[in-house]
Parts: structure tokens; C-alpha cells; sequence
């Protein structure tokens, strides 16, 4: 948490959240328990100012869904999209955006299983 600005604002667009402040912490607890083996790949990112862009590739494998499908034990990888904005040198907001029906497919459950997402 310390790499975040205290008003901090973190969204996802693609699973339908958004958590402000101490929210974000519980955020990224329940983001991890539900792939508790993410990675990333920058391929490229754009530097205007305070603002960052970054865009690669994001694998992961599900643990659960929100309305209890069982994902097949694959592991997705997808397309992402980040945008951050910084603060006091750290991060203001984060928006981050992937192709979550890709992630559903590859693990064999339906996409709104997916949304609404911790």
C-alpha cells in the first residue's frame, strides 16, 4: 500500500469495480486470492507528465468465480491495459482494463461469472 496515495482510486472497468482509498487494500487482497498466480508483461508504455500508460499481456489462473462456476484449472492470458496517474509520487489512480471474456473462455466458465470481481 505505500506505493499508493492515500486518496488513491483504483478501478476496472472490464470486472466492474472501483474502490477509493482503504478500500483499495481489500481490493487487491481479493484480486490475488482470486488469482494468486497473476503475472504481468509491460510490452510498452507512454509517459505524458503524471500520467503513465502501460499495455502488454496479464496470465492468471482463476481460483473461483463470483457466482460459484467452476473454473477448468487453466491458465488465461489476455491482452491488458493500464493507466495510472500519479500524486506525491505515488499512485492516484489506477485504471485497469483486459479482455475478460478471453479469460472466461480459456478457463470455461461464462464472463458475468467474472464480473463484479473484489
Amino acid at each position: 500500500m505505500a506505493i499508493y496515495h492515500p486518496d488513491v482510486v483504483l478501478e476496472s472497468p472490464p470486472l466492474g469495480t472501483r474502490s477509493v482509498g482503504e478500500e483499495v487494500k481489500g481490493a487487491i487482497e481479493g484480486w490475488f486470492a482470486f488469482a494468486p498466480d497473476y503475472e504481468v508483461r509491460v510490452d510498452g508504455h507512454g509517459l505524458d507528465g503524471d500520467t503513465l500508460c502501460c499495455w502488454g499481456e496479464i496470465s492468471l489462473t482463476p481460483a473461483f468465480t463470483w457466482n460459484g462456476a467452476v473454473p477448468n484449472g487453466n491458465r488465461a492470458t489476455v491482452p491488458v491495459f493500464m493507466l495510472f496517474r500519479f500524486r506525491d509520487d505515488r499512485i492516484a489512480y489506477e485504471s485497469f482494463h483486459f479482455d475478460v471474456a478471453g479469460v472466461a473462455r480459456q478457463c470455461g466458465v461464462d464472463a458475468s461469472s467474472l464480473v463484479g470481481a473484489a
